[in-house]
């Protein structure tokens, strides 16, 4: 099921005709061409699609079982805060052992929770088990991602280390498009139920999947150990992140009662997240082919465009109509892998290796606390201020957050 390599695609063509890759930027190219990278992105894509899948499958899987869309709302928001609190334990404990056994036996463990979780809502079990063992499936992987964004040093050349992060990002988006089209038709074709146990097949094909890649000896045995959490050179990187995904999950949360005031219905924002979707994967692309040319260097681009960010958001506070308010979340889309990806690069340029995995699952807990507290800003605030009110306070954060980075450059490394 994996790729050929860069020899057997070149075999099926003859002299004369484009390879599939040969419209893409060198580097690009050179990244794709390398089976292992192939293998990693194949891997690292399978294991994060169970966690695209949640928002829409936890939803519809909690009202299936109690008929209240507010529960499964509560299961979605069980998960991301069970999540946010377990990636860097869980982080910590992949530096610990060897890196690959630890990320299958996490995501072996996680497909067995979310088949309880899918057998819990077909007998439509009581709310609190429900929230139990959406808790489970929440914490059981939480430092997944962390891991597999520890392997990539090995996977690629240091070289090539900005280009595969900017490139990650992007593929990260075009999962989160995917997703939903995958609930959905699960949903119709079945039940709910059907969309949990897909969750728990991505989960077992990714744990397959994460065998071709090479083993990583445990990293932190008998190793000095830093708190990260306070690490003067990673805390403005989790800052950053914390602020983007503030703004991220205030629009995102924002959106539906944004458009019913425009006179659309709430359902139209599902289109919009698209447009944002493909907009930041576009970003992504972009960034990465052209990484080392960019003016500035990471560590004053990443707090400049988090800056640019908050006042392309800003517009949302007064767009009179759908269309225009389309056009605001396109420009603004157009930063969003961009500025994961360079959090990503910041962040592994002052990780002791010995700590990558925990370092990277402490970001991975910055964004989701940020998201949730983007969302928490959007309940608190929508009823006082209305949702243009609303959106135009939380275009602020990411606005200050990255004015002041800028200024003082708290983000060098």
């Amino acid at each position: 099921m994996l790729p050929a390599t860069a020899q057997q695609r070149t075999d099926l063509y003859t002299p004369g005709m484009m390879t599939p890759s040969e419209g893409l930027h060198p580097s690009v190219r050179a990244l794709i061409r390398r089976p292992l990278w192939r293998r990693w992105a194949a891997a690292s894509g399978l294991s994060r699609l169970p966690v695209a899948m949640v928002p829409l499958a936890f939803v519809l899987a909690g009202q299936y079982a109690t008929g209240s869309f507010a529960a499964g709302a509560l299961l979605v928001s069980v998960h991301a805060l069970s999540e946010a609190v377990a990636a860097p334990w869980g982080g910590r404990l992949l530096d610990r052992r060897e890196v690959r056994g630890g990320l299958q036996q996490a995501l072996v463990v996680a497909a067995g929770a979310l088949a309880l979780l899918a057998g819990a809502v077909s007998l439509r079990a009581p709310l609190p088990l429900l929230l139990l063992l959406a808790a489970a499936v929440g914490a059981i992987p939480a430092g997944v991602p962390g891991g597999y964004r520890a392997l990539l040093p090995h996977i690629v050349p240091r070289a090539a280390l900005d280009t595969a992060y900017a490139l990650d990002a992007s593929l990260l988006e075009v999962e989160w498009m995917i997703a939903p089209v995958l609930v959905a038709v699960a949903v119709l074709l079945h039940t709910p139920i059907a969309a949990v146990l897909l969750m728990a097949s991505a989960a077992i094909l990714a744990a397959a999947a994460t065998g071709a890649l090479p083993r990583l000896a445990a990293q932190a045995t008998g190793a000095a150990r830093r708190a990260l959490w306070r690490d003067r050179r990673a805390v403005p990187v989790y800052a950053l992140m914390a602020a983007l995904s503030v703004g991220i999950g205030a629009m995102e949360a924002g959106l539906p009662a944004l458009l019913v005031s425009l006179g659309a219905p709430a359902a139209t924002a599902g289109l919009l997240l698209g447009l944002l979707a493909v907009a930041s994967a576009t970003g992504g692309l972009v960034y990465g082919v052209r990484v080392d040319r960019w003016p500035g260097t990471p560590a004053s681009r990443a707090p400049l465009l988090l800056g640019l960010l908050g006042v392309l958001l800003l517009p949302l506070g007064i767009v009179p109509t759908v269309p225009l308010a389309a056009l605001v979340l396109a420009l603004a889309g157009l930063l969003l892998a961009p500025l994961v990806g360079l959090c990503t690069s910041l962040l592994q340029q002052v990780l002791p290796p010995t700590q990558r995995a925990e370092g990277f699952s402490l970001l991975y807990a910055a964004s989701g606390l940020g998201y949730g507290g983007g969302s928490l800003l959007i309940a608190l605030l929508l009823r006082p201020l209305g949702p243009q009110g609303t959106l135009l306070v939380t275009a602020l954060v990411p606005l200050v957050v990255g004015s002041v980075m800028f200024m003082t450059r708290a983000t060098r490394p």
